[in-house]
């Protein structure tokens, strides 16, 4: 009796111990099992959002395409193009383009012609024109006295003319910087969101505007602008609708304003327009993935969020597992001579966790490259550049200077135009590698987007390397490539800006090196222009542009 007790004590005992192991074992495959479920939710949602985003970039740049097509109208014309023939062909335009509201087109008027061109618009059949502006209280008053007007003369749709025909669009401070910044770069630029008058009240919108210069393009002053009103509403909806999966929320705001009033357009999982748009701050203490939408010259925040229906679930994956443990622990306890098999089984399905793990941790990092290089030309693309720069530029804040050199390529256009974009992307491949194959060690390489790249090099102990380089480029650059049995010819514009002390910010480097690859270009383009600050650190042989 007193064995039998013994080892009645000593089975109690393993019952309960395979109890208690069989227990802690279900528990903690059922938080494996959640633990993978969230980071392959968590990676699938990231790799969704990405791609959404970069398809919605598309769309948003396709959107633009209505300006450039009424500036090609403007000056493909062997006439002067009436009134009647842009609001014909800006009215079939607006129909391909959802919350392309109005359109038009605004001449440069110099002060000093104002009375004239205000005579010759009356003598055309407009009665009573005159170029106006609204005070402040929004009464029409006559324009004031200005060295330039841009006043609407072709409205679309015409129904709009007896509201904004004449109107000086630069009279307002917002308005005129966007049209300035349009005309200095001489590419699209937009206001940011502001609000515009409709026939049911206030809504949310933006315009955009884009200098006509001719068909040369050689003179410093535009003959106009051509311009659009966007409603931000339809213009996003429809790009979302074709571009979103419907179990991702975007939130796009303007990071510039204060937080109560940053929101642009809050678009909820499933588009439910019954959801009212929550706090961002609320947004950012759930999973989220952010990054930024360029609209023109803008840039907005955008954050995409995963239905919170599909991720309250993400715990029924883990029922399987822990019932399955539980159902193991009961025949461990009644059947110990299964106990082998089923402690096998769980060793195997620990070790597909690991691997799971592992694979998670690999999708991670290739999801890290992607997300800091741009998937055509394998350089940094501007998220990495901002990056590595930012480091670059710290390391260098106390003892050196930095070259930033901002390159654009000459008569890219026309190699999309002639040979499509296939043959576009392959001569982007091929540039690329030439500036891979004459950089430093060290110097940072980066594709901004489209045809635009960037260098930068702390210079160290070479101070004329951003000028040798310089040179090296433009020379390997004119270089004929050859592109689907063409032999192709471009050439490029570079920008060098030399940096140092309290310059060393990202943002201002690169506006000294747009402003001047600017100039490179106004100098007959193919060749390089250098800007360098006064209070910039220089060796003695080193001389400002």
């Amino acid at each position: 009796m007193f064995l039998a007790a013994k080892t009645r004590s000593i089975a109690r005992l393993a019952m309960s111990a395979t109890g208690a192991i069989g227990l802690t074992i279900s528990l903690a495959a059922g938080f494996a099992a959640v633990s993978t479920t969230d980071r392959i939710a968590q990676f699938a949602f990231v790799k969704k959002a990405s791609e959404s985003l970069q398809a919605i970039q598309t769309r948003v740049d396709n959107a633009n395409e209505a300006l450039f097509t009424l500036r090609d109208l403007l000056d493909a014309a062997d006439q002067p193009v009436t009134v009647s023939e842009f609001q014909f062909f800006a009215d079939r335009l607006r129909g391909r383009f959802h919350g392309l509201r109005d359109t038009g087109w605004a001449p440069r008027v110099a002060g000093a012609d104002r009375e004239s061109f205000e005579a010759a618009v009356r003598a055309s059949g407009v009665a009573d024109f005159r170029i106006w502006e609204r005070d402040k209280t929004g009464q029409r008053i006559a324009a004031m006295d200005r060295d330039v007007y841009f006043p609407i003369l072709y409205p679309v749709p015409a129904a709009i003319a007896p509201k904004v025909l004449g109107v000086n669009i630069v009279f307002e401070p917002m308005r005129r910087s966007a049209v300035l910044h349009a005309i200095e770069t001489r590419a699209p630029a937009a206001t940011p969101p502001l609000q515009l008058v409709s026939g049911k009240g206030m809504i949310d919108g933006f315009m955009s505007f884009l200098p006509v210069f001719g068909k040369d393009g050689a003179t410093d002053k535009p003959r106009g602008v051509v311009y659009g009103v966007f409603e931000i509403a339809p213009l996003i909806e429809n790009i979302l609708s074709a571009a979103l999966p419907g179990d991702v929320g975007v939130y796009l705001y303007d990071a510039a304003k204060p937080s109560a009033t940053q929101l642009i357009h809050w678009h909820p999982a499933g588009g439910s327009s019954d959801l009212a748009a929550p706090a961002r701050q609320d947004l950012l203490a759930a999973p989220h993935w952010e990054s930024t939408l360029r609209m023109a010259d803008q840039t907005w925040g955008v954050m995409f969020v995963p239905d919170r229906v599909a991720d309250s679930s993400r715990l029924s994956p883990a029922l399987l597992p822990f019932g399955l443990g539980l159902l193991i622990t009961g025949m461990i306890e009644a059947y110990l001579l299964v106990s082998m098999r089923r402690t096998l089984q769980l060793e195997r399905l620990t070790e597909e966790l690991r691997v799971t793990a592992e694979t998670l941790a690999e999708r991670g990092e290739k999801l890290a490259h992607l997300v800091r290089h741009d998937p055509l030309t394998g350089l940094r693309n501007r998220s990495g550049f901002t990056e590595d720069a930012s480091r670059l530029a710290s390391r260098s804040a106390d003892h050196a200077c930095v070259a930033v050199l901002m390159l654009d390529l000459d008569r890219f256009k026309a190699v999309n135009d002639t040979l499509g974009h296939a043959a576009g992307d392959l001569l982007l491949r091929e540039v690329a590698q030439t500036l891979r194959e004459n950089v430093r060690e060290g110097d940072i390489v980066a594709r901004l987007g489209g045809d635009e790249f960037v260098i930068v090099q702390a210079e160290g102990s070479q101070p004329d390397a951003p000028e040798q380089l310089a040179d090296r480029l433009v020379e390997a650059l004119s270089r004929p490539y050859r592109i689907f049995d063409h032999d192709v010819e471009i050439g490029a514009s570079i920008g060098v800006a030399i940096c140092g002390g309290a310059e060393l910010e990202i943002d201002h480097m690169l506006r000294r090196a747009d402003r001047a690859l600017y100039s490179a270009k106004l100098a007959g383009r193919g060749r390089w222009h250098l800007s360098v600050a006064e209070d910039t650190p220089l060796a003695p042989d080193h001389a400002a542009a």
